[in-house]
């Protein structure tokens, strides 16, 4: 492999490990949650470090 190169993941392959299924999103709702709680917790940071 060259530098630069980056391999080919195999997205049929069983990679993940034993317990990392249940941060797998399956559909929009939980994206949207996932995404929601983010922002609020982003919020929540910047209003501390601001004062």
């Amino acid at each position: 492999m060259s530098q630069g190169d980056t391999p080919e993941l195999d997205h049929d392959a069983d990679h993940l490990a034993e317990g990392d299924e249940r941060y797998l999103l399956r559909n929009k709702r939980q994206i949207r949650g996932l995404l929601r709680q983010l922002l609020d917790q982003r919020a929540i940071v910047t209003m501390h470090v601001a004062g």
